[in-house]
C-alpha cells in the first residue's frame, strides 16, 4: 500500500512536469501548429485520465489528492479523445475546451484545499492561491476573444504551466501515508 501511494505520487509529479513542458512548448510553437497541439494535448490528457482512474483507487490517509480522480479521469480521457479525433474541428474551439477543463480542475482543487484545511494541513492556503491563479487563467481562456491562433496557443500553454504547478502543490501538500504510526509526506 505504501509503495502504491509513493508510485502514484511520483507519477502525478511526472505528469505535472509533462503539462508544464507541453505548456512551454505551446508558448514557443508557431501559430500554424494548432492541429498538432490538439493531438499532443489530447494524447497527454488521455494518459493523464488513465492515471487518474488508477489513482482513485489508491488510498492515502486523507484521500484528498485522489478524491475526484474517478470523474476527472473519465472527463480527461473524453476530452483527450475528442482533441485527437477532431483536431481540425477543435482548433478554433480549443481555448473554450481547455478553459472548461482548467476551470473544472481548479474548482475541484479549491474544494481539496478547503478539505485540507479541515484536516489541519498547514499549507492548505498554497493550494487555494495556486487554484485561484489557475482558475483565472481558465476564465481568460473562456471569455476573452482572440483574433490570433498564436495568442490562444500561448494562453493555453501558460494555463498548462500554471496547472502543472498547481498539481505539484496539491501532491506535495495532500498525499500522506502512515509509516510507523506517524504521518509522512
Amino acid at each position: 500500500m505504501l509503495n502504491r501511494i509513493k508510485i502514484f505520487k511520483n507519477v502525478y509529479m511526472v505528469f505535472s512536469i509533462c503539462f508544464m513542458f507541453v505548456g512551454a512548448l505551446m508558448i514557443m510553437l508557431p501559430d500554424d501548429k494548432a492541429d498538432e497541439v490538439c493531438i499532443i494535448l489530447g494524447a497527454l490528457l488521455v494518459l493523464y485520465g488513465i492515471v487518474k482512474l488508477f489513482g482513485y483507487f489508491v488510498k492515502d490517509i486523507y484521500q484528498l489528492a485522489f478524491q475526484f480522480d474517478l470523474a476527472l479521469g473519465i472527463f480527461f480521457m473524453i476530452v483527450g479523445i475528442a482533441l485527437i479525433k477532431n483536431s481540425a474541428f477543435l482548433t478554433d474551439r480549443i481555448a473554450f475546451v481547455m478553459g472548461c477543463t482548467i476551470v473544472l480542475d481548479s474548482v475541484l482543487k479549491l474544494q481539496t484545499a478547503i478539505d485540507a484545511k479541515r484536516f489541519g494541513i498547514e499549507n492548505w492556503w498554497t493550494i487555494v492561491m495556486s487554484a485561484l491563479f489557475v482558475f483565472v487563467s481558465g476564465i481568460v481562456l473562456l471569455f476573452i476573444p482572440y483574433d490570433r491562433t498564436g495568442m490562444i496557443t500561448n494562453m493555453i500553454g501558460l494555463s498548462l504551466v500554471f496547472d502543472g504547478i498547481l498539481n505539484i502543490v496539491v501532491v506535495l501538500n495532500t498525499i500522506y501515508k502512515v509509516k510507523k504510526g506517524a504521518h509522512e509526506a
